[in-house]
C-alpha cells in the first residue's frame, strides 16, 4: 500500500512516497511456521531522474516455545569407578531456550546444556536423568539413562518350607542377569543362570560350610558363606525361637494390661469412702445405740418403780443357762366380792433396784436376746 506525501517547506521536508506491507498471518496455511516464516523483508525504491533507488531490510522472526529437543547420547553404560561421556541437550525455540538437568528422584539439579560428571561414578549414580529446555513461552523435557555396571554382591538367607531347609542366595548386581555358583567347602556342587538356581535345598544329614558366588558382565563377585551344623536341629531351634518370641510378646502384653488395669482402678477409687470401714462404723454405732437404748429403758423403769408405790415388775424369762429366781410370795387381805384385788409389792423390786453391776450386765445380755416385757400396775 503506497501513500504520497506533499512537501512541507516550513519543516524542510520534500515530497515523498510511503509504502506499507500488511500481512494477514491468520489466513496463512498452518498459521505462523517458525522455519518457514522467519525471514528478512526488504523495501526497495526505483530510480528517478536525480539518482538510483534506495532500500531497507528487516528480520521478521516468529517467537515460539522450545520444541524438537534432542539429547546425545541417549544411553550410556559404564563400569563403576569410571567416568562416562558428557550428555548434551539442545532444543529449538525463540527466545532461545535455557536448560537444566535433574536426577530421577529430583536431586542433583545442574544448569546448562551439558551434563558432565567430574569424578568417577558409583552405583548410586545409575538411573534416569532429565533435561528441561524452557523460555518465556513454555518448556519441553527429554530423559536419558546412565547404567552403572558393578560386580554382584550377595548374602545367604535361610528359608523353611514344609519342614525342609532351603538356602537362598540374595544378589545385588547390575546387570541383574547373573550365573549362580554353589559350593560345599571348596567343592562346586551347582551352577546355573536361571532363577531357581538362587536357592539350594539342604538334605537331611548334609552339614558343613556352604557358599554362593555370582557372575555378571562386570565380573565375578565375592563369596557369601554360611555354616550348617545340623539342618534338623537348626530347624527346631528356629521354630522354638519363633514360639518363644510370640510367647514373650503375649506375656508382655498381658502384664502391661494388668498393670494398666490396677493403675486405672486405683485412680478411679481415689476420693471415695472405704466401704469396709463404713460397715464397721455402722455396726459399732448400731451396737452402741442398742446398748444406750437398753440402759435408758432400764433406768426409766427403775425410776418409775421407785417413785410408784405398789408397782411390780415382771422381767422376761431368763436364759436357759441362768437359774430362775422366784421372789417370795406376799399374802394380801381378801377383798369384798366385786372389788378388784390389788397385787402387793413384790420383793423383786427392791432386789432389782439393788442389783449389782454384774447383774445389770447380765440383764443387758438378756434384753439383747429377747425383748423385755414390763407391766406397771
Amino acid at each position: 500500500k503506497e501513500k504520497v506525501k506533499l512537501p512541507d517547506y516550513t519543516s524542510n521536508i520534500l515530497s515523498q512516497v510511503e509504502s506499507r506491507l500488511i500481512m494477514n498471518v491468520t489466513a496463512w496455511e498452518g498459521g505462523l511456521v517458525p522455519d518457514r516464516d522467519t525471514a528478512n523483508y526488504t523495501c526497495l525504491s526505483s530510480n528517478n531522474t536525480v539518482g538510483s533507488g534506495v532500500f531497507s531490510s528487516t528480520l521478521f522472526r516468529v517467537h515460539f516455545p522450545p520444541r524438537s529437543i534432542q539429547i546425545s547420547p541417549r544411553l550410556q553404560t559404564v563400569k563403576e569407578n569410571l567416568r562416562p561421556r558428557d550428555f548434551r541437550c539442545g532444543a529449538k525455540g525463540y527466545p532461545p531456550a535455557k536448560y537444566f538437568w535433574q536426577f530421577e528422584n529430583g536431586t542433583r539439579t545442574r544448569s546448562g546444556e551439558t551434563l558432565r560428571f567430574k569424578s568417577p561414578v558409583r552405583r548410586t549414580d545409575g538411573g534416569s536423568y532429565t533435561c528441561t529446555a524452557f523460555n518465556s513461552l513454555g518448556n519441553v523435557q527429554e530423559s536419558v539413562r546412565l547404567n552403572v555396571v558393578y560386580k554382584p554382591e550377595c548374602y545367604i538367607d535361610k528359608e523353611i518350607r514344609e519342614s525342609i531347609l532351603y538356602l537362598r542366595c540374595m544378589v545385588d548386581a547390575f546387570p541383574p542377569n547373573v550365573t549362580y555358583y554353589w559350593y560345599q567347602g571348596e567343592t562346586l556342587i551347582s551352577s546355573a543362570i536361571f532363577s531357581s538356581a538362587t536357592q539350594f535345598e539342604i538334605s537331611k544329614g548334609i552339614v558343613g560350610e556352604f557358599s554362593c558366588q555370582a557372575l555378571n558382565l562386570a565380573g565375578l563377585g565375592p563369596r557369601c558363606t554360611i555354616q550348617i551344623n545340623d539342618p534338623s536341629s537348626l530347624l527346631i531351634e528356629e521354630q522354638d525361637f519363633t514360639l518363644i518370641t510370640f510367647g514373650a510378646i503375649f506375656v508382655s502384653i498381658f502384664v502391661l494390661s494388668l498393670i494398666l488395669s490396677v493403675i486405672f482402678c486405683r485412680k478411679k477409687s481415689d476420693g471415695k469412702y472405704d466401704i469396709t470401714v463404713i460397715h464397721e462404723v455402722q455396726d459399732d454405732l448400731t451396737i452402741r445405740t442398742r446398748e444406750e437404748k437398753t440402759s435408758a429403758l432400764e433406768n426409766k423403769t427403775l425410776n418409775q418403780m421407785k417413785s410408784s408405790n405398789g408397782c411390780s415388775a415382771i422381767p422376761a424369762p431368763p436364759p436357759e443357762d441362768e437359774p430362775v429366781i422366784t421372789p417370795p410370795a406376799v399374802h394380801t387381805p381378801s377383798t369384798a366380792a366385786g372389788e378388784k384385788a390389788e397385787p402387793a409389792p413384790t420383793a423383786g423390786v427392791s432386789n432389782f433396784g439393788r442389783a449389782s453391776t454384774k447383774q445389770r450386765r447380765r440383764s443387758r445380755k438378756m434384753l439383747n436376746r429377747a425383748p423385755t416385757e414390763l407391766w406397771l400396775v
